[in-house]
């Protein structure tokens, strides 16, 4: 009797997509080991100190440190004053640090994936994440760690919110996912004001509008009951979880306001006048830009990956046709994100910098993968537009690691008036104390 089953072929893709990726983290981790003790400076030294400082008080937060412009609650120092009980030596902690957030930052993206039915998707894109794709985003999301607390709590937001019902397969663990989602946003509240611009007035917005749409649909749609149009697609226990989840971060952000601002001294950013100039929409315009790519081929790579993308975008929204619920509401989420925070920056200066748009740059990523899984794009096309995207990527972030090694990654930017007034203030304290200590006057 032959056993001769026909074998499925091998999906090629999904090989290299993990090989890419393992190959990626290991680069990483690799760099972060021959080079990381070279490029500290002065923000990195200032993490590490902090640290050690609560390590030694045992908290989370401490009153004795002047903070920069946030309050960082859930974030770094906590991964490292956690090494430091273990460990003495700084460049140790730093390194088995960074990699713990790798870790917690492919952990939550696959938690993200998993729940919009995109895995297939998540080793190539999570090798994405994992590149020098820029000086600036490496520097802020990768090498410093900076943004992979709040990036990766609000992976886990999305996958809580947006699956519908009928994607969750049990409704019994809606309460548990609407509590951590809260519980998560209010911690993103707690940072500051950057995560609500980014993530939760987006998301009140694209709820929102779906909420008017289902409350006054449009003419010519079938007639349906107010209370089955809201049920439909799960909808009413998606704009709970968001409505609650958007309320939670506010609460966090007051108490940030009213509490800890008044608690923890750090610098704040000056009043915000709204103005438009051509000024400020070149400098928005030019921090996207300038995003992807390293060197001469910043500009070619930036311009041709984000019109790729937007374009994909644009015509995903417009398209008609079956769409999963979670995933337009996902790829409406990034549009809006994307428009609010660039508006805002072009309106608001306050001192913004080529890094600010990385929170919102790594939403294009799953976004183009969920199009690309969903979208009505011939095999072929799909196959190129996947390979050329990825292409262009790699190649930026296989500059990225060369020029990140010469990158004045601090030039210019410490050397601001409200940094050099915090410098005179505490140059003016020390001196005072000293002069009180010493007995001497000053006429």
């Amino acid at each position: 009797m032959s056993n001769s089953r026909a074998r499925k072929p091998r999906d090629w893709f999904a090989i290299c997509s993990w090989i890419a990726l393992i190959v990626v983290f290991a680069a990483l981790v690799l760099y972060m080991g021959l080079h990381g003790k070279d490029l500290l400076d002065a923000d990195m030294s200032s993490e590490m100190v902090l640290a050690q400082q609560l390590k030694q008080t045992g908290g989370i937060l401490s009153s004795n440190w002047y903070y920069s412009t946030e309050v960082r609650v859930l974030n770094t120092q906590l991964v490292y004053s956690l090494l430091f009980h273990a460990f003495d030596d700084w460049q140790t902690v730093r390194l088995l640090g960074n990699i713990s957030l790798y870790l917690v930052l492919l952990g939550s993206y696959y938690f993200f994936c998993k729940r919009l039915r995109i895995t297939r998707y998540f080793p190539i894109t999570a090798a994405i994440l994992l590149l020098p794709l820029s000086a600036p985003y490496f520097y802020i999301l990768l090498y410093g760690a900076y943004y992979i607390p709040r990036v990766s709590m609000m992976f886990v937001i999305l996958g809580l919110i947006l699956p519908t019902s009928l994607e969750r397969g049990k409704r019994a663990g809606a309460i548990v996912s609407t509590l951590i989602a809260c519980a998560l946003s209010f911690a993103l509240g707690l940072e500051g004001a950057r995560m609500l611009l980014i993530l939760m007035i987006p998301l009140a917005i694209v709820a929102g509008a779906e909420c008017a749409v289902r409350v006054f649909p449009r003419r010519g749609r079938a007639a349906a009951t107010l209370g089955a149009r809201m049920q439909a697609d799960g909808f009413s226990q998606y704009f709970a979880q968001a409505f609650f989840a958007c309320v939670s971060a506010v609460a966090g952000y007051w108490i940030n306001q009213k509490i800890l601002l008044s608690a923890y001294p750090f610098e704040q950013y000056e009043a915000w006048i709204p103005k438009l100039t051509l000024g400020s929409i070149k400098v928005t315009a030019f921090n996207q830009l300038h995003l992807i790519g390293s060197g001469s081929l910043a500009d070619v790579l930036s311009l041709l990956v984000w019109a790729t993308a937007g374009a994909l975008i644009v015509w995903y929204l417009l398209r008609k046709g079956q769409k999963s619920p979670s995933a337009l509401r996902f790829v409406w989420l990034t549009f809006v994100s994307w428009v609010c925070y660039s508006v805002f920056c072009c309106l608001i200066d306050f001192g913004q910098v080529v890094w600010h748009m990385v929170p919102v740059a790594v939403l294009w990523i799953p976004a183009v993968a969920v199009i690309l899984k969903e979208g009505s794009l011939a095999p072929v096309l799909r196959r190129v537009v996947c390979a050329g995207l990825c292409a262009c990527l790699l190649f930026a972030g296989i500059l990225g690691f060369a020029e990140f090694s010469s990158w004045p990654n601090r030039k210019d930017i410490r050397t601001s008036d409200a940094y050099q007034q915090m410098q005179r203030r505490w140059r003016n304290r020390d001196i005072a104390t000293a002069t009180r200590r010493s007995g001497t006057r000053i006429s």
